[in-house]
């Protein structure tokens, strides 16, 4: 077979106009997905950039290509490849969310994500901090769909964490 369609009981209970609001969102997901391994391959010559590239440069258009917790700028050449100095960061951190979707992804300048963040939220490593105003500052500055959701997850403190994963 050419194609197998897999349709879930949850997608069963839909409404034509959700599943072809759904479908547009995939294929929207897909054109930019296309258009970062293009541009990794215009500026970088690499032709089969990674997966994990291609959604660097995802997270770095986002982000307007300035790291949100230092002010760094993004440059394509310090950004893919083995030698990237940016990592995709999890605002809330994998390992206490298990979120690993593109909602709770951003990127950090390497050292700082190693060094300061951690595996901690931005409210519990910056709150309270000179840098704190910053950093908040930058990520209402980010593009796209997914800012507002990013921003609440910046501003979150443990407690509302801890209160929004029990409700879960």
């Amino acid at each position: 077979p050419e194609v197998i369609r897999i349709e879930l009981a949850r997608d069963m209970k839909q409404g034509q106009r959700e599943r072809e609001r759904r479908i547009k969102t995939i294929r929207q997901n897909e054109a930019r997905r296309a258009a970062a391994a293009q541009q990794i391959r215009e500026q970088t010559g690499v032709q089969n950039p990674s997966r994990d590239d291609i959604l660097k440069v995802q997270l770095a258009d986002e982000c307007n290509w300035i790291c949100a917790y230092t002010g760094r700028s993004i440059a394509m050449h310090a950004l893919v490849g083995q030698a990237s100095q940016f990592d995709i960061e999890h605002i809330i951190p994998f390992s206490r969310s298990l979120d690993d979707s593109f909602l709770n992804k951003t990127l950090c300048y390497h050292e700082e994500n190693r060094s300061r963040k951690g595996n901690r939220t931005p409210h519990e490593a910056y709150f309270g901090t000179e840098r704190w105003d910053t950093i908040i500052g930058a990520v209402s500055r980010f593009s796209g769909p997914c800012r507002d959701e990013k921003l609440r997850r910046f501003r979150m403190s443990p407690d509302e964490w801890e209160r929004e994963k029990d409700r879960k």
